[in-house]
């Protein structure tokens, strides 16, 4: 062996080197030791390759078992991230110098043998594909750090095991193509490695695309979930004091209805009764210690009168609860809008919030005229008693986040949902 193998073995371990360190997103601050250590033992095993008889099998369960070592140590990636990227560059390498291979055979130089091919690996052509498999190792490492592959152990290890089944597929079909023996076991090898390979691909893109898109559905709900918690206090708060307004207005204008001396004139009057139509049937704001739940029961106790809906309610509190205020209110407000929404016959909805122990205990139920839970107390799925506003699915994770239950029941024509937030009081 020659100084031109070893610079050439010295240049591949520089590629291996680098599209790690490339790839490697979350790096320790030791990671260029132990990245020194890898690229060594690198240049020494595939130095030693030509003395120590190992197979391509062999070659490639050491070449994953120094990157797993080099990614365990030196970085903080998950065991599936590890074990696709340990795998990439053994495909590069196979794949690209097999490719050069054929072509050179099936096309450009179809009346050589396999030897005489082997003869043209001279120095320019070594150089060349080496500058290749470069521009290739980059290019992934810069396109796996962009866009990250999100999957599951079971989809990385089918990844990773149809990306060595691609490898081995391309080595059956070199050995068809350069005329090797048992050229006929080969090509069966080879085609039913390209039929494996083609079902694992077809499953993991599958389960990939439908992985994104429930990730992209979760992330379009949760930014819009966001904006409606950025918003919502603060108009909620507004509207509330418009309401407090008009029900002042509305006292305002009956007092000067029963002072006959300060209102003699029938003009005035007149007028005073058209805004008093107008006003309608204000009514009286909630008042208690948490201003968030103030708000939204005073809106929607309005929205619901206006719709023809008694709401009771019965507050019992004297500390609000440990969530933060843009939760609390889309908890409440979902709950009441299903409320309003999904209203029975009876149009009744009853309200109780009240302190137990630690527990602030959030009870809202509606009367129902159909089922609504089955006979284990789950919801009935696909009942589109549901998908109003956020549902019953934003106050459940709203719930989750403040480290809370949720708790659903249906009884004499009343559903029920029950949310159990730990109180701001200290239990005695």
């Amino acid at each position: 062996m020659g100084l031109f193998d070893y610079a050439v073995n010295a240049f591949a371990t520089g590629m291996f080197g680098l599209f790690f360190w490339l790839a490697a997103a979350e790096k320790k601050k030791s990671f260029p030791v132990f990245l020194t250590g890898y690229m060594c033992a690198m240049f020494l095993f595939i130095t030693f390759i030509n003395v120590i008889s190992v197979t391509e099998g062999g070659f490639f369960i050491l070449e994953c078992m120094f990157a797993w070592l080099l990614l365990s140590w030196g970085t903080e990636m998950k065991k599936e991230q590890k074990l696709l990227l340990c795998s990439v560059p053994s495909l590069i390498t196979g794949i690209i110098t097999t490719c050069f291979t054929v072509i050179l055979k099936g096309i450009i130089f179809r009346n050589m043998s396999f030897e005489e091919i082997m003869s043209l690996y001279g120095t320019k052509t070594t150089v060349f594909v080496n500058l290749v498999q470069l521009a290739v190792y980059v290019l992934a490492a810069k396109l796996y750090v962009r866009h990250p592959v999100q999957l599951d152990l079971k989809e990385t290890f089918l990844t990773f095991l149809a990306v060595n089944i691609c490898n081995y597929m391309t080595v059956c079909y070199e050995a068809v193509l350069l005329d090797y023996e048992n050229a006929d076991v080969n090509l069966a090898a080879g085609v039913l490695l390209t039929a494996l390979l083609a079902g694992l691909m077809g499953y993991v893109v599958y389960s990939v695309s439908a992985k994104n898109r429930q990730i992209q559905k979760e992330q379009f709900e949760n930014t819009v979930m966001n904006l409606e918690k950025t918003y919502a206090i603060e108009i909620s708060r507004a509207r509330n004091e418009i309401l407090e307004i008009r029900h002042d207005m509305k006292h305002f204008i009956r007092a000067m209805f029963q002072n006959g001396d300060v209102m003699n004139s029938d003009s005035t009057m007149a007028v005073l009764r058209e805004y008093d139509s107008k006003l309608g049937e204000i009514l009286p704001p909630v008042v208690s210690p948490c201003p968030v739940i103030d708000y939204i029961l005073t809106l929607k106790r309005q929205e619901a009168a206006e719709n023809g809906i008694a709401v009771k309610y019965v507050l019992q509190y004297s500390h609000g609860p440990e969530a933060a205020e843009d939760n609390l209110y889309l908890i409440i407000s979902n709950l009441m809008d299903n409320a309003i929404r999904h209203i029975g016959i009876e149009k009744e909805i009853d309200v109780k919030i009240r302190e137990k122990d630690s527990w602030f205990i959030i009870r809202i139920a509606n009367s129902c005229d159909r089922m609504i839970l089955d006979s284990d107390g789950n919801l009935i799925a696909g009942d589109p008693g549901f998908s109003h506003g956020y549902g019953l699915t934003a106050v459940r994770k709203a719930v989750e986040e403040s480290h809370g239950k949720m708790i659903f029941r249906q009884e004499d024509g009343k559903f029920a949902v029950s949310v159990l937030l730990k109180s701001e009081r200290q239990p005695n």
